[in-house]
């Protein structure tokens, strides 16, 4: 046996290793690697190894791998549930399989470790030769208190953030998991976060993760270990800490007006699905706070004045606070960019505003019981789009409310508006004016008609597109069967999500279908149509459907989203529209007397897509929740179509000719009898 080797410095070191195994076949594990120098003094370069050898880092952070060239980097996934019984029951029990007496007990622990193995191994070793009671009492803990060995290896990689990205993974942690990131950007930037650049750090260090359609994932012990470092701040006093996000612990703070220095800094309060919830306290002991979250809070039926003078506030979402019955009398929230009282049911009157808010480009008060509205004219000058969806009292729109930015104004469903305001005309910017009830048509049935060639049960299925007619794709129809299950109110919103999919890929835009029960119950089952033309596709789209598999096909998917108590969807069927389809669609409709120009059908979701944003908060907007993926302002009603062109033309014979197309083209005739009568 060789000697030891006594190394003074680094140089010499690398030296050593260099020399000794250049021409040696090694295998050399080099494990939580965390600094550059570590690399670049025990694997500097591939000469310093022999051929074949194989060189295995471990590391928090991927960029360090990629920085110094690894050629081939694998994210390790969680253990499976039977995996982690397995680990687990291996330090709990020394053997593989657990225990008869405790399978319930030892599944509890498992599922808090959520496929961790370092948690699965410390909370296995913990209890080892432990009695029955013990680990009951273990497991018990465990729900009232997170295990402080777990948190204390997780928080190393925490330590090496600098303070910015501290913050913002403190602030994901307490509010924004489960949130979309291109929703949450611009509320991290005015926070100083550059999120940009930081939750790219974030995910390398792998302390969070994004998934295929843009949400921030956290896992559970990550999310506790950060809100566990909050806690420390101020153990006994919520009113001490930087972050409040339990309800109880806010009002207590506001109460108590305990902290004060902490709670002039407070920036977020997001009580969201706060069922307890009932009045908001006194809010001046928060002078800086910048966002108010108060969305789905059912019970919630009065806010404090405060609110009203809260200079600083950028977000203010009390969209489905159904039981609010009044706002401040004042309100002067000059930095207010988000104003959602989307589905706030019992709210009859708007506050009056008695300061300049320049910034606030959307005013949502969709589903309110407002019967008369006023605004000022002067104090809401960036205002372009005013939702006032199914007010279903309104009667009374006053001059006042004709703002000079206004673009898009939306009177849908307002049953009782009789007349609008004479000075209306006079907005040289207003684009929209959305009064009628023109949405995508839904007639009654149960089974996909037979044209659409390809047909699933549920709610998506996957379309095969041949690689030699992909530069001949036209665009994608589809049609969807739908039942309603549960009957609610008539202020109750139900809506229905279509979007296309290519590889791991979901478009942002989306064709969406909204209705109310306004004219009485929908018992039977009902089917919807709609098309995506190929133009309206977005890059990454294209860009993943040009992929083909071995057998020469590339796949669409069609994937239906519903919300809404009791809508399911049923079946779904698709079919790809080429070149050749428009040119038999047009000799089929000409039985009927109907031009249906191409550009006419190929543009038939231009109108219809809808891009959901948070800043749009369309999903809010009927006080319901939902998905957001953009940030644009100025979004086209999600159903409104070319009534001038395509549909009117069509309606006259619409349900004839969907059937027609079903039984390959037999209703000409029929049309034209139809026509006739």
């Amino acid at each position: 046996m060789e000697s030891e080797i006594k190394i003074w410095n680094v140089s010499e070191g690398i030296s050593v290793i260099a020399n000794r195994l250049r021409n040696k076949k090694v295998l050399i594990v080099l494990d939580d690697v965390d600094g550059q120098e570590q690399l670049e003094a025990l694997a500097g370069k591939h000469d310093w190894f022999g051929l074949g050898s194989r060189i295995i880092v471990t590391s928090r952070d991927i960029h360090l791998l990629r920085r110094h060239g690894v050629e081939d980097v694998y994210t390790p996934k969680g253990l499976n549930d039977d995996e982690a019984l397995e680990l687990f029951s291996w330090r709990a029990f020394k053997k593989p399989h657990l225990e008869e007496n405790y399978v319930d007990l030892s599944r509890d622990f498992v599922s808090y470790a959520n496929g961790l193995p370092l948690a699965l191994s410390i909370l296995g070793s913990l209890l080892f030769g432990k009695r029955t009671n013990a680990r009951r009492s273990a497991r018990d803990k465990l729900r009232a208190e997170s295990n402080r060995d777990i948190l204390n290896i997780l928080q190393i990689s925490f330590d090496g953030l600098t303070d910015t990205q501290k913050e913002l993974f403190l602030d994901i942690a307490c509010f924004f998991k489960g949130e979309k990131k291109d929703c949450i950007r611009d509320i991290l930037e005015s926070f100083g976060y550059h999120p940009n650049y930081n939750i790219d750090v974030l995910m390398e260090k792998s302390l969070i993760t994004i998934d295929k359609c843009g949400t921030l994932c956290m896992h559970d012990l990550l999310q506790q270990m950060g809100q566990e470092i909050v806690h420390r701040e101020s153990p006994k006093e919520p009113g001490g800490r930087s972050r409040l996000w339990i309800y109880e612990d806010v009002v207590r703070a506001l109460k108590n007006n305990i902290g004060t220095e902490n709670l002039n800094e407070l920036r977020l309060i997001d009580l969201s699905d706060s069922q307890n919830l009932i009045e908001m306290p006194n809010l001046s002991g928060a002078p800086k706070l910048k966002q108010l979250i108060l969305s789905n809070c059912t019970r919630l039926y009065k806010i404090h004045a405060s609110l009203g003078d809260l200079k600083q506030l950028i977000i203010l979402d009390l969209s489905g606070c159904k039981s609010l019955e009044s706002l401040p009398q004042n309100i002067s929230l000059e930095a207010l960019e988000i104003f959602n009282l989307g589905g706030c049911s019992r709210l009859k009157k708007f506050p009056k505003i008695v300061g300049n808010m320049p910034r606030l480009p959307k005013l949502c008060l969709s589903g309110t019981a407002i019967k008369d509205l006023s605004l000022s004219t002067d104090h809401l000058t960036g205002v372009i789009k005013m939702d006032l969806r199914y007010c279903k009292i309104l009667s009374s729109l006053s001059n006042g409310c004709c703002l000079t930015s206004l673009k898009i104004l939306n009177l849908t469903g307002c049953s009782q508006l009789n007349e609008l305001p004479e000075n209306l005309g006079n907005i040289k910017g207003l684009e929209k004016l959305l009064r009628d009830e023109d949405y995508g048509i839904a007639i009654p049935g149960g089974e996909i008609p037979k044209w659409f060639i390809d047909q699933s049960v549920g709610n998506s299925m996957n379309l095969q597109v041949p690689s030699d007619l992909s530069n001949k794709l036209m665009g994608v129809a589809m049609c969807v069967v739908f039942v309603l299950r549960q009957h609610h109110s008539l202020h109750q919103l139900y809506l229905l999500w279509c979007y296309l999919k290519a590889n791991r890929y979901r478009a942002p835009e989306g064709l969406n279908f909204h209705f109310a029960e306004t004219f009485g119950k929908i018992e039977s089952y009902h089917l919807l149509q709609g098309y995506f033309p190929y133009k309206s596709f977005d890059r990454p789209l294209k860009e993943n459907l040009s992929q083909t598999n071995v057998d020469g096909f590339s796949q669409i998917g069609i994937e239906f989203i519903t919300q809404g108590p009791g809508l399911k969807v049923t079946k779904c069927g698709g079919h790809l529209i080429f070149e050749q389809d428009i040119e038999d669609l047009n000799r089929t409709m000409l039985g009927c007397s109907i031009t249906p120009y191409e550009d006419d059908f190929k543009d038939l979701a231009k109108d219809t897509k809808t891009k959901r944003s948070h800043d749009d908060n369309d999903r809010d907007e009927a006080g319901t929740s939902g998905e957001c993926t953009s940030n644009e302002v100025d979004v086209p009603h999600p159903k409104r179509i070319k009534l001038s062109n395509l549909i009117e033309r069509l309606i006259p014979c619409l349900g004839n000719w969907i059937w027609n197309l079903g039984t390959q083209g037999q209703g000409n005739s029929d049309c034209k009898k139809k026509e006739s009568q």
